[in-house]
């Protein structure tokens, strides 16, 4: 049974929100998009799909792997359940690095039947393993591409501190790569204005604070999440960002981690004034479903962009599935 927990409109853009402890994905699609992970929740949406449910599948298996086996486990789990859930043999996109935005989401798209991109198809994306840039540049595509597209984002809620390693639990990078600025996300910056960032908050305060001393934005606003996923998330968030809370004292927005609905709602207002006397970049470094909102208001006009740190690695290791799983309906 799932609950619907919020819903807006904006621009022509229509999303609900919602969550549920146990239930079933209903429906078909025309597209369905899912990721190869170390973690054992990429297996959460293939596993709540119905059988045949997607008409053309694709998976993307990313070359970097690992020595503990999580991914050879977990990838051999996952193409099984979606071959199950797929009503044809699912395409697979490998030999790829993860830091290849653009050459994967090129391979993704060129695999998708020109006529998928026709009024009113139904796309599913699985975000649980995607790394950020993969499904806010479909989601991006899809709104600049194609015609009323009808898109289920789907998000597993974790439960970091019962992974595998548990004194790394709430750190999943090694080392500042480059950054850049998200496909199709790139805004309609005004050189005669001034930049605002805001900055979506995760456990990485490292992060946080090495991208605001690099850009030294003009202004800065940041979002926390509470609720979090769990009951201790949000205190977790803001002792890790502490540093960086403290010396650039950012006005704060505090959003459930687990709704991207109401998060873009909350966004659109907290950013209301700062669309129209500066240029606005987003920064997403916390939960999925807050760079979910976030590219939503981004995509309304068009006018904000979000740019992406790169981290030079990744840390290996396995997280479960939180309490809920949240699905997003999107109709753009």
């Amino acid at each position: 049974m799932w609950d619907m927990v919020s819903e807006y409109q904006s621009h022509g853009i229509t999303a609900r929100s919602f969550k549920t402890k146990e239930g079933k994905i209903e429906g078909d699609f025309d597209i369905g998009i899912f990721f190869g992970s170390y973690e054992s929740r990429t297996l959460e949406s293939s596993k709540l799909l119905g059988a045949n449910s997607c008409k053309t599948s694709i998976i993307i298996f990313f070359m970097e792997t690992d020595k503990r086996g999580f991914r050879k486990k977990y990838d051999k789990e996952i193409l099984k359940q979606v071959s199950i859930c797929s009503s044809r043999e699912p395409n697979v996109v490998s030999n790829r690095s993860i830091n290849n935005v653009q050459d994967i989401l090129n391979a993704i798209l060129k695999i998708i039947p020109f006529s998928e991109y026709s009024e009113d198809k139904k796309w599913f994306i699985d975000t649980s393993s995607s790394p950020k840039p993969y499904f806010l540049g479909l989601l991006a595509y899809l709104r600049d591409k194609v015609f009323s597209p009808r898109i289920t984002m789907f998000n597993s809620t974790a439960q970091y501190e019962k992974s595998n390693d548990p004194q790394e639990a709430f750190s999943f990078t090694e080392g500042f790569g480059q950054y850049i600025w998200m496909p199709w996300l790139w805004g309609r910056p005004d050189p005669r204005l001034p930049w605002t960032y805001l900055f979506l908050l995760g456990f990485e305060g490292d992060r946080s604070l090495g991208t605001y001393d690099i850009f030294e934005p003009d202004r800065v606003k940041a979002v926390i999440s509470d609720p979090g996923y769990q009951e201790n998330y949000p205190n977790e968030a803001k002792a890790r960002n502490r540093q960086f809370l403290e010396e650039v004292c950012p006005e704060i927005l505090y959003t459930n981690a687990g709704d991207a609905v109401e998060t873009w709602v909350k966004i659109d207002k907290f950013i209301a004034e700062d669309r129209s006397n500066s240029n606005i970049c987003f920064v997403p470094l916390g939960p999925k479903p807050h760079s979910i909102g976030a590219c939503l208001s981004a995509l309304t006009d068009g006018s904000p962009a979000i740019m992406y740190l790169m981290p030079k690695s990744h840390k290996i290791r396995d997280v479960p599935r939180g309490e809920f799983v949240w699905r997003y309906e999107i109709k753009m």
